[in-house]
This record gives C-alpha cells, sequence and structure tokens, in this order.
C-alpha cells in the first residue's frame, strides 16, 4: 500500500466472532407474557455489526424480525405471535464485517 503522508500506520487483521449473551429475561428464565420482547447484547471489537443484515434469529425455528441498535449494541427480538406455555429455544447468527460468525442457542420458559 502506500500514503501521500507521513505517519505511523497499523494493519489489524479482526479473527473474532461476534460476542452476546441473553439480557432479558435471561437464559432459562420462567415468564408469564406470552408476547415478550427479547433483549440481547451483541458486540464486535473490531470490524463491527453495521446493519440487522448481519443477524439472523429463529424462536422454535420460526424466523423473525432482528432489530439491531448499533449505538446500544443491543437486540431486539419480539416473536411473530403469542408463545404458548413451555419451553422455547431462540438460535441466533450474528456475523461482523469480517466474515466472523457466532451461533448461540438460549432457552426460556413461557408459564
Amino acid at each position: 500500500a502506500t500514503t501521500s503522508r507521513n505517519g505511523v500506520f497499523a494493519l489489524v487483521r479482526d479473527n473474532e466472532p461476534p460476542t452476546t449473551r441473553f439480557v432479558r429475561p435471561g437464559e432459562g428464565a420462567k415468564i408469564n407474557r406470552r408476547s415478550p420482547r427479547l433483549v440481547f447484547a451483541l458486540a464486535d471489537n473490531l470490524s463491527g455489526i453495521t446493519s440487522d443484515t448481519l443477524i439472523e434469529a429463529r424462536i422454535d425455528g420460526e424466523w423473525v424480525i432482528a432489530e439491531y441498535d448499533v449505538d446500544e449494541e443491543e437486540l431486539l427480538l419480539a416473536p411473530n405471535r403469542p408463545l404458548t406455555s413451555g419451553a422455547h429455544t431462540i438460535k441466533l447468527r450474528a456475523r461482523d464485517r469480517a466474515g466472523n460468525e457466532t451461533r448461540k442457542s438460549f432457552k426460556f420458559i413461557v408459564r
């Protein structure tokens, strides 16, 4: 590479996938709401997640809309229809701009 200015430059390779954790209601939680708003912390330290299109979310195998707030590093999900009583599984797949991918599965219970 060439530059038009003098200075110190560094080239960084992003090999780390995004990190995520279930914030609300939380892993294994028992809730009473059949149409909950599910909140996840989703962050990437280098190349970043800059678009909802880099995220796929499913509840019990059914695709749901994932709303990602880049500034807050929060992912919001809501089921497409009210959930039945019992155990439910959320599967997330997120990629950063460098193509590093993380896949996570979380469970919660609707009473």
